[in-house]
Parts: structure tokens; sequence; C-alpha cells
């Protein structure tokens, strides 16, 4: 499997850490991330990718995409303006019932490519971030034809006829010189941990996300060490659908 940094996903998949952030031109810092997470490659006879029949699944070697560091958004943008900004037709909630409050938006530009590398799609991205002033929870929402797609995700219910996914893991963060163990690579088949390169020290973060697909659109709620539970993450997804309606 790609080792890739999940922390590198910690803005809903559009920025990096600040350690990996470059300056770009003159003027602007320039955050890059793999954009990859759990998405693997998959074939038509796969029995669950999230929100895809198997006859319409799309083999993706990767997906990636960058974005400014610099917030697009400081308030909570209307839906006319994401419309006009992304072409997306989506409401986003000031804040939820929880205490998570939004903080900052960004817009993103996205690519999924297939298995040799070449790309097939390329779309804007969304990504929030929502604080309850100590934990984090960031919100993604793109229109990528290729949908949510998660290793063997855990349901979370279903609400106004959308399926709700849900899938946690240990992530253990190693610097990009870092020489796997004889255990690291037993701790790595036997699923306990989800290696990621570029830290600059070894670090381990629970990482938990919750994923669906309304009218067209892909949206995921992610967590990292929070107290949050799976119900927690559900609620939130929850009043995120109504939202839309």
């Amino acid at each position: 499997m790609k080792k890739i940094n999940i922390d590198i996903l910690a803005d809903a998949l559009s920025r990096i850490p600040d350690e990996l952030i470059a300056e770009a031109e003159n003027t602007s810092v320039f955050r890059k991330h793999i954009k990859l997470s759990k998405v693997i490659a998959v074939s038509a006879a796969a029995a669950m990718i999230l929100g895809i029949t198997a006859a319409a699944v799309v083999i993706l070697g990767g997906r990636e995409g960058h974005s400014y560091n610099i917030p697009t958004y400081t308030a909570v943008p209307a839906p006319p303006e994401l419309e006009n900004d992304t072409g997306m037709d989506v409401e986003i909630i000031p804040a939820f019932s929880n205490g998570f409050t939004f903080n900052a938006g960004y817009i993103s530009d996205n690519t999924d490519s297939d298995l040799d590398g070449n790309i097939v799609e390329e779309y804007k991205g969304l990504s929030f971030d929502y604080t309850d002033g100590e934990n984090t929870v960031y919100l993604s929402i793109d229109p990528s034809a290729s949908g949510i797609q998660l290793k063997d995700p855990e349901s979370a219910g279903t609400f106004d006829g959308i399926s709700l996914m849900y899938y946690s893991y240990q992530n253990k963060l190693v610097p990009p010189d870092y020489k796997m163990s004889e255990q690291d690579q037993l701790d790595e088949a036997s699923g306990k941990y989800v290696f990621s390169y570029g830290n600059p020290e070894i670090e381990i973060r629970a990482v938990q996300g919750l994923a669906w697909e309304q009218d067209g659109l892909n949206f995921e709620l992610l967590a990292i060490d929070t107290n949050l539970t799976k119900d927690d993450l559900a609620a939130m997804a929850r009043e995120l659908i109504s939202l839309q309606n």
C-alpha cells in the first residue's frame, strides 16, 4: 500500500502540516497533500465500496489535491457564493449542536488518477474546520464522480435514505527516512497501525471518520485524537444532511 501521511489529511483533505508548507511564488503560502487516506484500488467485483455499486466501481490509483494555507472563507459562506466559487450547490452549517463551530474554510483543486497515474478527473473541493475550543473536526465536500472509496467501512446506520459509513484506525506517523522494524511490519500486516511517512517525529494518532454521498456530492467528517464517538459523528452527519434538504 502506498505510504501517505494521514496528518496531511487533517484539513479534511486539502491542507498539510505547517512543517510541510512550501512557498508558492512570492505572496501566498501553498499547501499540498495526498488525498488518499483509506482510498484503495478496487475491481468491479469488490463487494463494498461506499456509495458505489459493483457495476459502477471506478478503479482509482490515488487522489491528490492542493490549496492555499490562507483560508478562502473566514465566515460561513452562503450557498450562492459556494456555487459560484466551486460549482457545488451546498449549504454549510455554522455550528453543530455538540458545540463544534465553524472556524475556516478552504477551496482545493483535486485530481483522481487511475492505476497508471493518468488523471481521470479534475474537480474543486471544499474543506472546513470546526472547533470546540480544544478539538477540531474537519468536513470535506467534493463532487468526484468516483465517490468515496473506503476499505471495509462500518455501517453507522441510515438517515433520510442515505447510508452513513464509519471508519477508524490507529495511525503511526514516522519520519521520511524511517526504517520499519520486524514488529512494525507485523503491526502493519495485522492492521494494528496504518503507517504514514513525512512526520518530523514518531507519533500515534487515533483517526476516525464518517462519510456519505448526497445529491451527487461526497461528504466526510474527520476527527483526529478527539473524544468523539461513532454516534457523535453520525449525529453531526444527520445535521448536515438535514440542512441540505
